[in-house]
């Protein structure tokens, strides 16, 4: 008896594409289900817009199959319209794949989204502590601006740039998913 075979496609999702996506791999589901040899589609979804959908098949035989049929491949091309995609597969009945994580980013390109996001937040607090009409000591200045400097990154700034930024701070040099 042949071991299963499964495709994994380790997706970030681009912002904005969120919606388009999900139709995407739904469609992508519905047709692998019609392909001889099916068994199973899991859709694993964490936080951060990374998206894995696992696709799993009888055999290496009808995996091939599929990932050679027109539909798949158009879907596949498609889908790469919404998301940096990574491809891997894997013959086992306890299969094992390295998966993307918001860890799995270089940490420069991490360094550099928070440092544009705190610059202009920290220009504008001490622009505006420059206009209190009394000089206050940098402890002062220090214990109002941090607090607000936290927040503002913590609730809007960084949750808005991470967004916009996911796909090239979680991809490699290839534009593909870093494991």
């Amino acid at each position: 008896m042949s071991e299963p075979a499964t495709h994994l496609a380790s997706c970030i999702v681009k912002a904005s594409s969120e919606d388009a996506f999900r139709e995407w791999a739904d469609r992508l589901e519905k047709q692998a289900a019609t392909c001889p040899g099916f068994r199973q589609t899991l859709r694993l979804e964490q936080a951060g817009g990374l998206v894995h959908l696992l696709t799993i098949f009888d055999d290496a035989e009808a995996l091939r199959r599929w990932q050679a049929h027109p539909a798949t491949l158009a879907l596949m091309r498609g889908g790469r319209a919404h998301a940096a995609m990574r491809e891997d597969t894997a013959q086992a009945s306890a299969a094992r794949f390295a998966l993307p994580a918001e860890a799995s980013g270089a940490k420069w390109r991490r360094f550099l989204v928070t440092w544009l996001a705190v610059f202009p937040i920290l220009l504008v607090l001490n622009g505006l502590l420059q206009l209190l009409p009394v000089r206050l000591p940098m402890f002062a200045r220090l214990a109002i601006s941090s607090p607000l400097l936290t927040a503002t990154l913590t609730w809007l700034v960084l949750p808005w740039a991470n967004r916009r930024t996911r796909a090239w701070r979680l991809s490699d040099g290839s534009g593909r998913p870093s494991t």
